[in-house]
């Protein structure tokens, strides 16, 4: 086992690269503000539950980042750097290591145990899922020492594991790509810019009529708007970069991001997926060529992918999106209709920002901006996808001339269609849809200017609705 101090240091000597570069501090995200008040919070009263903050995503979303941001912000207010413990999991595996045997061998460190410190100390774990049962193991632990803080990262497969002992004692955080307003503020170094909260996404959905939901778009907007525009949110070309690389905080800055953005597709596929699915290796090999195939339109279907692949069955290639699914990489949108018609081979198929869609295209020798409508749907779909509450699901109709997708929710559906590139207009297929899906209202997201209300279809533009 690697002695406890080594690891300590470790910990200590990333920081600096974690939380800043040439520029200076890196800007801290909402959710990131989230973990460490909430550190903060323990560090001055151990009643506070619970002990255990889970943060679960895609790789690449900045998960690492937040930890070491929270370590150094704790360090800031006071809290000694020997009460302070990161571990990278994937690296103590080399070694044999547990997360108990991690928190053993530093109490043999300290000569005491932890419940005898008086004190919080804290356990930040990083890609806990390569410690096999991680989640007993932290329930365990949190049992015998009450004064220990225990936040550990995974992929989003993560919440899959936690069993009803640890969701008890924990708090689960989805750490989501990034939006348009979130990739300016990183983007420009401005002053922190906290984005809306999630109530603006379901506020917009979650009405009767196409009134009162513009009213509640503008109402989001007029927080939202001077912040775009003091981080050059309505400036040319801000909307493609953001499409095209800003979907993770690690790319932002680069000239050329694709070859890190397809080393995280890479490493998903290696680490990632043989974690969350049981796959042969002929199969694990194929996994790039699936991932050509969902690139270039979601629209692709499993018996499209099987023939392209000859030799795989449809089986196969559903159980491998599946997988791909709980890695955070892809995500799905099924058919609405009744059972007959809902499938699980009837999906249209998205990758988790559109960034990692833009990277497989230019990885195929495509490039990206001749793609820009379907990137623009993924763009909005992803969004909605990860900031809409789970009162409501996402849904399309395989139906040809009907929009990109319906959402469902308590208090009724809503139809929307993105215009964008080659995808202009567009209130055709949403009027048609409303109509068969009885939609309470549409909503067409387009490269427009300001937002109107036509009827019962709110015309929004792209760069708006991606900021919420």
């Amino acid at each position: 086992m690697e002695p406890i101090e080594n690891i300590m240091a470790l910990g200590r000597s990333l920081v600096g690269a974690y939380t800043e570069d040439g520029r200076g501090l890196l800007p801290i995200r909402r959710i990131a503000g989230s973990v460490i008040d909430d550190c903060l919070l323990r560090s001055n009263d151990m009643s506070k539950r619970p002990r255990v903050l889970i943060l679960s995503g895609l790789r690449g979303v900045g998960k690492t980042t937040i930890l070491f941001q929270a370590i150094r912000d704790l360090t800031k207010a006071g809290i000694p750097q020997d009460d302070i413990i990161f571990v990278s999991m994937d690296r103590a595996a080399f070694s044999g290591s547990s997360i108990r045997d991690i928190v053993v061998n530093y109490e043999r460190m300290r000569g005491r145990h932890l419940i005898d410190i008086g004190r919080p100390v804290f356990f930040f774990i990083d890609e806990a899922h390569y410690s096999d049962k991680w989640a007993l193991q932290l329930k365990t632990l949190t049992d015998e020492a009450p004064n220990a803080v225990f936040v550990a990262t995974g992929s989003s497969a993560l919440e899959l594991e936690i069993s009803p002992d640890l969701a008890r004692r924990s708090l689960s955080l989805h750490i989501h790509p990034l939006n348009f307003l979130e990739f300016l503020q990183i983007r420009s170094r401005g002053d922190r810019i906290d984005p809306l909260d999630h109530d603006a996404m379901n506020a917009l959905f979650d009405r009767k009529d196409a009134d009162s939901a513009f009213l509640a778009f503008e109402g989001s907007m007029e927080r939202a708007r001077p912040a775009m525009r003091k981080l050059g949110g309505y400036s040319p070309g801000s909307l493609e970069a953001y499409i095209l690389k800003g979907g993770l905080p690690f790319s932002i800055s680069m000239e050329d991001p694709y070859p890190l953005l397809y080393d995280t597709v890479r490493r998903i596929m290696e680490k990632d997926v043989p974690i969350a699915g049981d796959h042969d290796p002929g199969t694990l090999r194929e996994l790039p060529r699936i991932l050509g195939s969902i690139a270039p339109s979601p629209d692709i279907s499993m018996n499209s992918i099987a023939r392209d692949l000859e030799g795989m069955s449809v089986k196969t290639v559903r159980g491998v999106l599946d997988t791909l699914s709980r890695t955070g990489l892809i995500f799905e949108v099924g058919v609405m209709g009744g059972v007959k018609n809902t499938l699980r081979s009837d999906t249209r198929k998205y990758f988790a920002t559109p960034s990692l869609g833009s990277c497989i295209l230019r990885t195929m020798g495509r490039d990206p901006r001749d793609h820009m409508g379907n990137l623009a749907e993924t763009s909005v779909v992803s969004l909605i996808h990860h900031r809409i509450s789970g009162f409501f699901s996402l849904r399309y109709r395989k139906d040809r001339g009907s929009c990109d997708l319906i959402v469902c929710g308590p208090s009724g559906n809503v139809a929307v269609e993105v215009g964008f590139g080659k995808k202009q207009n567009g209130s055709t297929q949403l009027r048609r849809t409303m109509r068969e899906s009885r939609c309470n209202y549409g909503i067409l997201i387009s490269d427009r200017d300001r937002p109107e209300l036509s009827g019962n279809i709110i015309m929004v533009p792209i760069k708006e609705f991606l900021s919420l």
